[in-house]
């Protein structure tokens, strides 16, 4: 379960990160793959699925920790973005 956590982690640093950090082209093939994950939903989806795999992860205090915060930012962007677009 820790190579998915690490996997995942991974991409999320990929789609939020700026910088060269990694090869531009890996974000390209990402964003063209995974197109799910350039919509509000579907980067809400990969923060829940996150999540939910470290607070999978209980007796570890900090990887459950940081899985609730994982779910609670995917909660909170949803709740701005939507209360964003029903003001425009």
């Amino acid at each position: 379960m820790s190579l998915y956590t690490l996997f995942f982690g991974f991409v999320v640093v990929m789609l939020e990160g700026r910088g060269n950090m990694y090869p531009a082209h890996w974000k390209k093939t990402i964003r063209t793959q995974a197109k799910f994950l350039t919509l509000l939903n579907g980067r809400g989806a990969l923060y829940t699925f996150l999540g939910t795999l470290l607070m999978a992860q209980w007796p570890d205090l900090g990887s459950f920790l940081l899985g609730v915060y994982m779910v609670r930012a995917r909660v909170t962007r949803q709740a701005i973005c939507s209360g964003t677009l029903r003001v425009l």
